[in-house]
This record gives C-alpha cells, sequence and structure tokens, in this order.
C-alpha cells in the first residue's frame, strides 16, 4: 500500500451517485503532468461501492467481485501513466446510499 500522499487536481473532483446500476466516469489522463496519474476515491455514503478501472470499449460491467470502497472511507489509486482513453465504472449492489467522490492527481511511485 502507498503510504504517500496525492497532489490533487483542484476543481476537478466529480460527484458519482452509485446505486445497482454500473456508473461510469472518463478518467482525466495525465493532464500534461510527467509523473503518474492517481485517483482518490472517497465514498461518502452508506453503501459499499465497487470500482473497476477499464478501457474505455472495455464492456466488462462492475460487480462486487471487484475492489470494494466501504462507506465513509478512502481510497488512493496510483493508475500510472495513462496512454489510452480509460474508465473507473462503480456500482452499488446494496442500492442507491452512495456518493463516491472522484478526485483526479498526481504522485506516488
Amino acid at each position: 500500500m502507498d503510504t504517500r500522499g496525492i497532489a490533487p487536481h483542484y476543481g476537478r473532483t466529480i460527484a458519482l451517485t452509485c446505486s445497482a446500476t454500473e456508473a461510469t466516469f472518463a478518467l482525466p489522463g495525465n493532464a500534461g503532468g510527467s509523473g503518474n496519474l492517481q485517483i482518490l476515491l472517497t465514498n461518502v455514503g452508506t453503501q459499499v461501492v465497487f470500482f473497476r478501472f477499464a478501457a474505455a470499449d472495455n464492456t466488462t460491467t462492475t460487480s462486487s467481485a471487484d475492489v470494494p470502497v466501504l462507506p465513509n472511507s478512502q481510497r488512493i489509486l496510483t493508475c500510472g501513466i495513462l496512454t489510452g482513453p480509460f474508465t473507473l465504472r462503480a456500482i452499488a449492489p446494496g442500492g442507491a446510499g452512495s456518493i463516491l467522490y472522484i478526485t483526479p492527481g498526481m504522485g506516488g511511485v
């Protein structure tokens, strides 16, 4: 686990409302930076949210077998240098009740 912080891209956080239906967010790429793209995920809801990264043209859907973000918690993920269009996909199989804030930034590795 990387314990270093993220240098967030201020003003670029988006809120993804999660439910049993998959929600998708296009990752912003490296925004001209030379470091690795990082994503700060913040679940401010009452449901576990599951997510996956995928190429934009990948049709695999997100399920409860993917990576969880527990209610009222955060995860920092290092995505590396993205060279193509990628998406972050998320669901909350327990139903509505969670908003996943997605904050891109730079740092890590």
